[in-house]
């Protein structure tokens, strides 16, 4: 992670990472917020950022945080 980049943007770009890489499959359901979290020693706020940019990307679908 670069100095300059945000946390939430990494976990963003990470998730997108592994969805490329066939980590995260789409149509599955990410892990949960506290998953993800303890994953990227983040906090579940910074967590939910970075879901609510990849939904807002069309990476992933609201509701229940499933891969698009």
């Amino acid at each position: 992670m670069s100095a300059e980049q945000p946390l939430h943007r990494y976990i963003a770009d990470e998730l997108r990472r592994q969805i490329l890489d066939e980590h995260l499959v789409p149509g599955y359901q990410l892990p949960s917020e506290h998953e993800l979290a303890r994953t990227f020693g983040a906090s579940r706020g910074t967590v939910r950022h970075a879901l609510n940019q990849l939904r807002a990307e069309g990476d992933a679908e609201s509701g229940e945080s499933r891969l698009g």
